[in-house]
Order: structure tokens, then sequence, then C-alpha cells
């Protein structure tokens, strides 16, 4: 398995037909080899009124992860899915820089990934060194970034608090946030599998190397966790949206400008995290850094789910259970709020 995902992310303009004049939006998106922009084209064609041309085309290596850093760093320029609002008076150039940096961090981190997994499998043969200065200093920079990053998550989650709490006799506020009900699934449990039959089960079991990194980081408290309403079923099912205010724009607004800073934060975390991880190597300790834990250990084949619907449908069938409903309070992802940027 390999964490890099070629293809190319693209920048899609709006026209108007009659008078070629552009629209402010702009679409960011992503093919994956061996689709080009161009095929992708006419798929969104359809159902817009206005013409639409590829402004510009970013090879990457990485292109789902990179993707996913834009969208989330664009958070308060998103006018509706992939759409953004662009100022550029040359669309090719829309977030150009935003762009580039998320690719070069995506590809980065992807490299970066692909060693990890390499190493998550290499024997330690219980040896311990010292850590080196770059070391000390890099972990020294992690804790200073995973300290700001908790920050905003608990800012973050007190802004989701208080539009929750806005929101508790409703479903939610027009345009900016929602409860979220999901009825218990079925879903396969494993444990009734080897109950059931033990010899399949264990017929797709095969020895694995697991690999997991521990670096020696101080702990960081928890954000607040938020108290669902006990009706919430019933008020996702009657859908009354509360009418959006100023300040609930404000607070929308706040959560997105977190999102953004958090995902910068974050990249420049994880790549220093790998790096770490990537020195200590076949190490199974350094002093003050941290310690691998690789250990042999039974696990079930990849897809085995779906080979057992394949070839003994009764026992899949058999194997599944009734789950717990899901429960949450979504704040939308996409919403422009103009006048709060000036």
């Amino acid at each position: 398995m390999t964490n890099k995902n070629p293809g190319v992310l693209y920048v899609m303009q709006e026209q108007d037909f009659l008078t070629g004049v552009p629209s402010d939006n702009v679409k960011i998106g992503i093919v994956k080899s061996p689709r080009v922009p161009a095929q992708r084209l006419p798929e969104h064609q359809t159902g817009n009124s206005r013409r639409l041309i590829i402004a510009r085309e970013y090879p990457s290596s990485a292109v789902s992860q990179a993707e996913a850093l834009i969208h989330a760093r664009l958070s308060t320029k998103r006018l509706i899915q992939e759409w953004f609002i662009s100022e550029d008076e040359d669309k090719s150039k829309a977030f150009q820089g935003e762009i580039e940096l998320a690719l070069r961090e995506a590809a980065e981190l992807a490299d970066l990934k692909d060693e990890v997994e390499k190493l998550k499998r290499r024997e330690t043969k219980g040896k311990t060194r010292k850590a080196r200065d770059w070391e000390l200093e890099a972990m020294v920079e992690l804790a200073d970034y995973l300290c700001s990053i908790r920050a905003l998550e608990i800012q973050q989650a007190a802004t989701k608090k208080e539009l929750a709490d806005a929101s508790k006799n409703a479903f939610g506020i027009e345009m900016v946030a929602h409860w979220t009900f999901t009825p218990p699934s079925r879903t396969f449990k494993e444990d009734r599998l080897k109950t059931l039959d033990p010899k399949t089960h264990s017929s797709l079991l095969r020895e694995q190397v697991s690999g997991s990194l521990k670096l020696d980081l101080p702990p960081l408290s928890a954000p607040t966790k938020l108290e669902f309403p006990e009706e919430l079923e019933n008020l996702c099912s009657e859908a009354v949206l509360l009418a959006r205010t100023e300040h609930h724009e404000q607070l929308h607004y706040k959560y997105l400008q977190d999102e953004a800073a958090i995902s910068h934060l974050k990249t420049l975390a994880e790549a220093i995290r790998l790096r770490l991880a990537i020195s200590m190597g076949g190490y199974e300790r350094v002093t003050d850094v941290g310690s691998w834990v690789r250990k042999p250990k039974e696990g079930l084949v990849s897809g085995y789910r779906d080979q057992l619907k394949a070839n003994e449908p009764k026992l899949y069938e058999a194997c599944l259970s009734l789950g717990n409903p899901s429960r949450g309070f979504e704040v939308t992802k996409f919403r422009s709020y103009p006048h709060l940027e000036r």
C-alpha cells in the first residue's frame, strides 16, 4: 500500500454564456489518474447555466490529500461544496499560493508516510539510543504545535457548543449548523463470526506485524463535549430551522477560521512526527523522544467481509447485528459571509 494518489487538481471557472464575463466563483476539484480535467468538464457543465472552463491544472502525486488540505484552508471562502469565491481578476491564479503550498505539503507527507509504513514492520531487537540534538528540538517544536492545535480545538468546540445551545429546541440554524441522527444499522461483528464458525474465522487469519509509535509528549486537555437534546430524533424528523442572525454568522465564521488554522498546524505537526519516526528507525527506544512498539499478531485478511459475503452469504448475514444510533451536531462546511471579511 502507498499513500501516494496521483492525479490532477484543477481550478474551474464560470463565464456568462453570452458576454463571456467571468463570475467570482471557481471550483477546486480533482481527477485521479488516468483521467484528466477535460473529461470532468462536461459532467459539471450539465445543469450549469454558465459556461465552464478549466482555468488551471496542477499535477500531484498525492492529489486527494492536497484537495483535503486546500478545502480546509479555504473554509471561509467556500460558497458551497467545492465552489469558492475568488477576488483574483485572473481566475487561473485563483488561490495559487495556497494551492501550491498544499500540493507541496501533501506530496511531502505522502513520501514520509510511505517510509514510516515500512518501519512499522522492521525488527527493533530491543535497541535503544540517546536522542540527537535536532530530535530534542523537534520534540519541543512538536509539543508547541500540538498545544496550539488543542487550544484552537477547545476554542472551536466552545463555538460549536454555543451554536448547539442556540439550537436545543430546533433542528438547527439556517445555513449554519444542524443536529444529525442516524438510526441504528446492521453492522458486521467479527466476534460473532468467531462464535458461529471458528473454522472459517481461523482460515481468514494471517500473522501480521503491527507497529505503533508513542512519542514522549505531555498530555493535553480534552475539548468540551456536546450535550444532545432528549428529543433529538424528533428534532431531526421535523427539520425546523431557526432564522440565521448576524451573531450566528459571526460564530460560524469564527468556527471556519479555526478550521483553516488547525489544518495548517496539523500538517506541520504531522511532518515533524513522521520525521521523528523515520529517525528512530530500527531503535525500540530513543531517550526523551519515544518508543516503537512492534509485535506480531494474528489479524483477519484484508477484504475478508467481501470474501465472506460472496462465498458464504448466509453466514455473512448471521454475523450482522443491529448497532447503535449515531448522533451529532454538524457545522456547515460551506458558507461565505463577505461582509465579515472587511
